[in-house]
């Protein structure tokens, strides 16, 4: 494995020190060369550089987050090709810890800081999946845990290497057949090798991810990964608070929906699952901080950092590891990230490279966005915020809609962007009311799904005094005026058959034609109808 420390690619980036190497890559700490800025430079084997799929699955990492666009994921800045042809991508830099690594070190963990990690994963989602991006490769160390100037984390999504865009004209990297991912957090269609996969394998993951940080164990564990598949398929999971019972009901509800089996009973996307979660967050004080978490920290709040020289390193990796020397941990309510003292630097996204090695601590400096304010407003007002349009569909006349308690005098809702989420709710006459957690950052069309309540009275009335009054053969079509069909006898029935272009009519009584011998009758098909004569 070849050790580019020192190369400037194509002028611009300085190769610094490897920090990390997997089995696709190796990652660099590098600097850029006019503005000294330090980024993470991920460059793919040369072994694998002639491998189509693997160089698709490369550039499908940088064109996935550059479409999510999101906070919450990892951001590439730049993509090239070495002097010699392999291709490399320029990430941010990180500082924390994925999920895994503290997974390894505490687990179980406090049911509040899952949540918030479970919420600040889906925010990201949610993000991608508005655009049409699937990750399909949701899993703890892929899910990082960056450290910032308060006590709360901020979440940051990794490794969309197997992403899948459903946009039209898009690049996947989907096969027939082959299925891709980590066997633990895959969901059964994934697991069966299904092309045709949504959003809804993303939300699977994420009801593995709570499962597994709450209890300490896997809903599905076998010595091998194709057993491990066939169990997710077939084998139904533990209840989650019979592994820990001190969990809340609701919330396990929450994770085994998330998990059904039959995607038609999950989440339809991240949203309805961060509703769920809000939901219990409400019922236990603290949505406020719920709704930061979800949001994450606003990056107007972060401040600039000043240019400083590499920190001293005790080590240099070239394996994964989570035994980091030199790194101290601080706590805040059960939640570890890594943070302080001479920390071992690692790029956030380095996981994707090497799938099929162990989980790796990730502790990098912070890169701070060149757009972000320079000083930001103490009064939480947007001088120039955007419309946004909120289109319902499915709204019952006369229903009461209202955002966060306000009424809604008209449809479409119009208001301005806004990094905070909302409460819609519509309410109508007859009907269950209609609830959902919104993010007005964009415009998007909801379709509101309200059933009808229960009441003793109603419109069946009717119908059903009509069944009560027809008899069954009333249901047959009458063929000509007679007797009551309680009082015709079986006989009396016209031997009329109408099944299709039959014969032609004759009168009641009149034997059928006389046909030559060995010649077919010219009847309607199937079985020609028995007339016998009437005996007097």
């Amino acid at each position: 494995m070849r050790d580019r420390g020192g190369e400037v690619l194509e002028g611009k980036y300085r190769l610094i020190r490897r920090i990390g190497a997997g089995g696709m890559g190796s990652v660099y700490l590098a600097e850029h060369v006019g503005i000294g800025k330090r980024v993470a430079v991920k460059v793919l084997h040369g072994e694998h550089a002639s491998n189509d799929e693997a160089v698709r699955r490369f550039h499908q990492e940088a064109r996935a987050a550059a479409a999510a666009g999101h906070r919450g994921i990892v951001d590439v800045h730049d993509i090239g090709v070495t002097g010699d042809g392999e291709p490399y991508l320029v990430m941010e830099l990180l500082d924390g810890e994925s999920l895994g690594t503290l997974l390894v070190r505490e687990k179980p963990i406090p049911v509040r800081s899952a949540v918030d990690i479970a919420l600040g994963a889906l925010s990201a989602l949610a993000a991608a999946h508005r655009r049409g991006v699937v990750h399909r490769d949701i899993k703890p160390d892929n899910i990082f845990l960056e450290r910032t100037i308060s006590d709360l984390p901020s979440v940051k999504l990794l490794d969309f290497g197997v992403s899948k865009m459903t946009q039209p004209g898009s690049l996947t990297t989907t096969r027939s057949g082959v299925a891709l991912g980590t066997p633990h957090y895959m969901a059964p269609e994934q697991a069966r090798g299904e092309v045709d996969l949504d959003a809804r394998v993303d939300v699977y993951a994420m009801g593995v991810i709570l499962y597994e940080a709450l209890t300490a164990a896997l809903p599905f564990d076998a010595p091998n990964c194709n057993a491990v598949m066939v169990r997710v398929m077939t084998d139904a999971p533990r209840p989650p608070r019979e592994l820990r019972p001190d969990l809340p009901e609701r919330l396990e509800e929450v994770i085994l929906r998330a998990m059904a089996k039959d995607p038609a009973n999950r989440f339809r996307r991240a949203e309805e699952m961060i509703e769920a979660l809000l939901e219990l967050t409400e019922a236990d004080g603290a949505d406020s901080r719920a709704r930061l978490l979800y949001l994450g920290p606003p990056a107007a709040a972060d401040e600039p950092e000043a240019p400083a020289p590499a920190p001293a390193h005790p080590s240099t990796p070239q394996t994964w590891t989570t035994d980091v020397p030199g790194v101290t941990t601080a706590r805040s309510r059960g939640l570890v990230i890594a943070g302080g003292g001479a920390a071992l630097l690692l790029l956030a996204g380095i996981l994707w490279l090497a799938r099929t090695d162990p989980p790796s601590s990730v502790v990098v400096a912070k890169w701070v966005p060149a757009a972000a304010p320079a000083a930001p407003p103490s009064p939480p007002t947007e001088p120039e915020a955007v419309p946004v349009t909120i289109s319902l569909e499915g709204v019952p006349p006369g229903a009461r809609v209202t955002l966060d308690d306000a009424v809604v005098p008209e449809l479409p809702i119009r208001l301005p962007a806004r990094d905070v989420m909302l409460r819609l709710k519509v309410e109508a006459e007859g009907y269950e009311p209609f609830s959902q957690m919104i993010l007005p950052h964009g415009d998007r069309t909801i379709v509101v799904t309200m059933t009808r309540a229960a009441t003793p009275s109603g419109p069946p009335a009717r119908p059903a005094a009509r069944r009560r009054t027809a008899p069954a053969s009333a249901a047959r079509p009458p063929v000509r005026p007679g007797p009551a069909p309680s009082s015709r006898p079986t006989t009396q029935l016209p031997p009329i058959v109408q099944p299709g272009p039959g014969p032609a009519r004759r009168p009641a009584g009149q034997l059928p034609p006389i046909v030559q011998p060995g010649l077919p009758p010219i009847v309607s098909p199937g079985p020609p109808p028995i007339v016998s004569p009437r005996p007097r």
